[in-house]
């Protein structure tokens, strides 16, 4: 009966983490991971972008790449990477069900489909790199908690997963303060302290295995000291609501484990990091929420409450339960995922953001160094392997000669201050192409010629003007 339940909560995991592939960094991914697969290079430097050309940026992604690159061209495009992504969820949920092995199963499958809901926000755009450090958080701490109760057999290939991690997303370094904080607490309990530094210092070894050596941290530096919510949506504080909700969670669980605080330092460290993080960004959430009920399982109360049962009457309703579920994501959520990932217009039409596909179809000269909406960078890139943007989701965290990131120059041109048009031709710019509406196209469309610009294209929201000083 329990392993029909666990079966049960892990498919149903996985069908709702079919979600439709929406992330606007996912063109520039696939380039790079085809770069790797056909000219046997990777991303090292800015190939993608005429503005900051060469520019260096330590954030390896390319296990990454490669394998949306893979699946993408091997199995069934976005379906692929939909079912890809979900795997990923579902082996997160593996590790996080198995804490606490005296929990029952179903509370464990609840807990995570929460995490999974009340992150929707974050994990709502589908595969992206993200996505792996939220697995890999989970499972270093899976393996922690294993380790910690004596069973040991996986805690020595932490510094493998590290090698991968590092090579994947720059989350990275959250595992790694992660089982800084078990050395913490191995030095309180003075037990397994000698092996626990070992695997740390192995670990932090393989997080310098990779193309940029140590320059990765250098690279964490430049995220950390940019005013990053001030440019990108997801490094916004979360709303007030989810704040309030995480800190009166954080309370509860403090409050609940005092008295055994000297044995529970670990947890109360996890969730006190995780809230700052999530506090300060709200893409950080779902690592909160999974702190947050790793602290909630310990709660003595709650713990007891939650234990696994005997039962078969109650085990019989959990099913039903979970067998109900399944029927809810299969008619609703999958065909809406799967509608989205193999229809081109609603791709083009209905995600984050509406990306121009009909206009590069009906304007098919469009090419050299173009200035275009900041959200489409990453498309163009992979849609236009042709075309070199000024900007996209690669450079938030960049900096010029004047320290100002690559986004705050966008948008000052897109806004026409001062030196706008003097900054695009000294670019050698050949194309504007923009929304209809914003700043810009107010300004030419009342004059294209006076700036030395001619219309070329409007249609369905979209304006392209052709730089008439620049030749190609």
């Amino acid at each position: 009966m329990r392993r029909c339940v666990y079966i049960l909560s892990l498919l149903l995991i996985f069908f709702i983490s079919l979600s439709p592939v929406k992330d606007t960094d996912f063109g520039w991914h696939y380039r790079c991971g085809k770069q790797i697969f056909t000219e046997k290079k990777l991303c090292l430097t800015n190939e993608f972008s005429y503005f900051l050309p060469n520019y260096h940026a330590y954030n390896p992604s390319f296990i990454y790449d490669i394998l949306i690159s893979f699946i993408y061209d091997r199995f069934g495009k976005f379906v692929g990477l939909s079912v890809f992504g979900a795997l990923l969820m579902t082996i997160g949920a593996a590790f996080f069900i198995g804490l606490f092995p005296s929990i029952n199963y179903f509370m464990k499958a609840m807990a995570f489909l929460i995490i999974y809901f009340l992150s929707q926000g974050v994990l709502e755009l589908g595969i992206r790199s993200q996505i792996l450090s939220f697995v890999f958080f989970i499972m270093v701490l899976a393996i922690i908690d294993q380790f910690s109760r004596n069973n040991r057999p996986l805690f020595k290939i932490l510094p493998l997963i590290f090698l991968i991690w590092v090579n994947t997303h720059s989350g990275f370094f959250i595992g790694l303060v992660l089982l800084g904080l078990y050395v913490i607490q191995t030095l309180i309990d003075q037990k397994n302290r000698f092996t626990v530094m070992i695997i740390f210092l192995c670990s932090f070894v393989a997080t310098l295995i990779n193309p940029f050596g140590y320059k990765v941290y250098w690279e964490l530096y430049r995220h950390l000291t940019s005013p990053l919510n001030q440019m990108i949506a997801e490094w916004v504080s979360p709303n007030l609501l989810m704040q309030a909700l995480m800190l009166i969670t954080t309370a509860a669980v403090v409050i609940g484990l005092k008295p055994n605080k000297r044995q529970k330092t670990f947890p109360i460290l996890i969730i006190g990091l995780c809230l700052i993080m999530s506090l300060a960004a709200r893409r950080n959430i779902p690592l909160f929420w999974v702190a947050a009920f790793y602290g909630l399982f310990q709660v003595p109360p709650l713990h007891q409450l939650f234990s696994q049962r005997k039962n078969t009457h109650l085990q019989s309703i959990f099913i039903g339960i979970l067998i109900s579920f399944h029927l809810i994501v299969l008619l609703a959520i999958v065909p809406q995922a799967l509608a989205f990932n193999t229809d081109w217009k609603q791709y083009c039409q209905s995600g984050l953001y509406r990306y121009p596909c009909q206009t590069l179809t009906q304007y098919p000269h469009l090419k050299g160094n173009v200035f275009a909406m900041y959200e489409w960078g990453g498309f163009l890139i992979w849609q236009k392997p042709e075309v070199k943007v000024f900007s996209d989701g690669r450079m938030p965290a960049w900096k010029d000669e004047q320290g100002k990131s690559p986004y705050q120059v966008w948008l000052e041109i897109l806004q026409n201050q001062p030196g706008w048009n003097e900054t695009l031709n000294r670019l050698k710019t050949n194309y504007i192409f923009i929304n209809q509406g914003v700043f810009m196209d107010l300004l030419l469309k009342k004059g294209a010629e006076k700036y030395g610009w001619k219309e070329e294209y409007r249609k369905e929201g979209v304006v392209i003007y052709k730089n008439l000083k620049i030749s190609f």
